[in-house]
Formats: structure tokens, C-alpha cells, sequence
């Protein structure tokens, strides 16, 4: 079985806190299959 995966690291700009953090989110793809997580800004 051959698969084509894609993971991509990235800082949303738009979720700034009021410390200046940017959460930064991780989107992995499997096949056209998407998954999204966040590191959730403190």
C-alpha cells in the first residue's frame, strides 16, 4: 500500500494572546484526509 503524506508546521498570526504567542498548529494529510492540531497559546 503506498500512501502520500504531508505534514505542515505553521503560526497563526490571527491567534496572538496578550503575551504576544502564537499558537503553532501542526496539519497532517493522508491520502487527502486532513488532521489539525494546535499547541493552544497559554
Amino acid at each position: 500500500m503506498i500512501a502520500k503524506i504531508t505534514l505542515h508546521f505553521y503560526a497563526k498570526s490571527t491567534k496572538v494572546n496578550t503575551s504576544g504567542l502564537l499558537p503553532i498548529y501542526v496539519r497532517l494529510t493522508v491520502n487527502g484526509k486532513r488532521l489539525e492540531y494546535s499547541t493552544k497559546n497559554l
